[in-house]
């Protein structure tokens, strides 16, 4: 009988949430910053992130303004530099889930955000072979799959536009080192956090 009880009022809240929440979607476009570079035997490698665009959706719950956003993002990223044998272009769908709150009142009203992102590979250039006083001694490849945590605070405007910052970092490094053997093997590599500004605008 109590179970039959905690389940009706457990199918109520959701229902009442339900009806309550407040559905968006839209377009979003960042620019990610102060990435880490990567580091291979005291070796530096540049590499940049131009950009990122994709879709964006959020349900938020009234009246506590508690929700969750997802995003499926295109990004690229550029490495390059005199210690890279060929400039290397990868491209990722990288899709952030997070809890979001919202305070404040129209026009104007904040947010914070986190939860967990996933980087899928979509496709690349070629390997990364890495220099050293004009001797090539690593070759590395991306990785199909990465994962990390993701944080970040932002205002919005009229219930259409909203600008933000958040920090992102993954657990995993980017790449794998790949032998002439033929097996691949893990390598410390600096480049798992960084920051991105973002603009997104709801329908």
């Amino acid at each position: 009988m109590k179970k039959k009880i905690f389940f009706l009022v457990f199918a109520l809240l959701v229902f009442c949430f339900s009806v309550n929440a407040q559905f968006n979607i839209g377009l979003t476009a960042g620019v990610p910053f102060k990435l880490n570079n990567l580091n291979v035997n005291e070796v530096e490698v540049e590499n940049s992130r131009p950009f990122n665009i994709g879709l964006i959706t959020e349900a938020i719950f009234f009246p506590l303004g508690v929700g969750f956003e997802i995003s499926a993002l295109y990004e690229l990223e550029k490495i390059s530099g005199e210690n890279i044998v060929e400039a290397v272009n990868v491209g990722y769908v990288i899709i952030p889930v997070n809890f979001k709150w919202k305070v404040g009142i129209k026009p104007l009203k904040f947010f914070v955000k986190a939860g967990p992102s996933f980087a899928i590979l979509l496709h690349d250039s070629g390997n990364i072979g890495i220099t050293k006083n004009g001797v090539s001694f690593k070759n590395f490849k991306p990785k199909p799959f990465n994962f990390g945590v993701n944080a970040g605070v932002g205002f919005e405007i009229m219930s259409k536009f909203q600008l933000g910052i958040s920090y992102f970092y993954n657990f995993c490094n980017p790449f794998v080192e790949e032998s002439t053997s033929g097996s691949n093997s893990e390598y410390d590599m600096n480049n798992n956090g960084g920051f991105v500004a973002s603009l997104s605008y709801f329908f």
